[in-house]
């Protein structure tokens, strides 16, 4: 999804966003959250990993209409900085369902667009992942695309979420994938991520055969 896949808050700042904490804004300024994405790839030995990567997310627009503009900006933590890598979409609000559905197009190593992908989030909890002491509002989904670590750029579809970047287990320790084979990934993120037996990853997906017919197979 992005080139090293392959890709508190004050107030009520993340409420805002998933939430929508006051009901009645209008206001031009886009309302800003700090995300934390995690998903499953394909790497350059074309198997299945898992990675994660920090979003700086906007909203745009009235959300009495049920649409909102959406753009989820990468961000390097260390530095401070916003990337180039950015995700544009849609956010639509059905009553209580939210559905993120957003495009992107990566960059490789020599600074030419490559790697195009879109996600699909839509709005769930889990008890086993926290923001404070209750669940936290967070997406699950997939994205599909071309994964930029493996040359044959197959089209995939894998597993995606996106989560508060303060979220925390029942421990009180961070989410993460605990490596890129899931081995300590946390408890919560293992009903997304890995297997309905608990132990190792879940799938990607390829989705065209060699003639681009949809022939959907897992990648082992």
């Amino acid at each position: 999804m992005k080139n090293y896949i392959c890709k508190s808050l004050a107030f009520c700042l993340v409420t805002a966003f998933l939430l929508s904490c006051d009901d009645n804004s209008t206001a031009t300024e886009p309302e800003f959250a700090e995300m934390k994405e995690l998903f499953l790839s394909v790497n350059g030995q074309g198997k299945t990993d898992c990675s994660s990567g920090n979003v700086n997310v906007r909203l745009t627009g009235d959300e009495s209409t049920g649409k909102l503009g959406i753009t989820m900006t990468s961000v390097d933590l260390e530095g401070g900085i916003e990337l180039d890598f950015q995700y544009s979409g849609h956010k639509l609000i059905r009553g209580s369902e939210k559905t993120i559905t957003t495009s992107y197009v990566g960059v490789n190593s020599e600074g030419v667009p490559d790697s195009p992908g879109m996600a699909y989030l839509t709005s769930t909890t889990n008890n086993k992942i926290l923001q404070g002491e209750a669940p936290a509002m967070m997406f699950a989904g997939f994205w599909i695309g071309e994964p930029s670590r493996i040359k044959d750029h197959p089209l995939v579809l894998c597993p995606h979420v996106l989560i508060p970047r303060d979220a925390i287990d029942t421990n009180g320790m961070p989410i993460t994938c605990g490596g890129s084979d899931g081995e300590k990934m946390s408890e919560g993120l293992r009903d997304y991520l890995g297997t309905e037996s608990g132990e190792g990853l879940g799938a990607c997906y390829k989705t065209l055969d060699g003639t681009r017919l949809l022939a959907p197979m897992a990648v082992q």
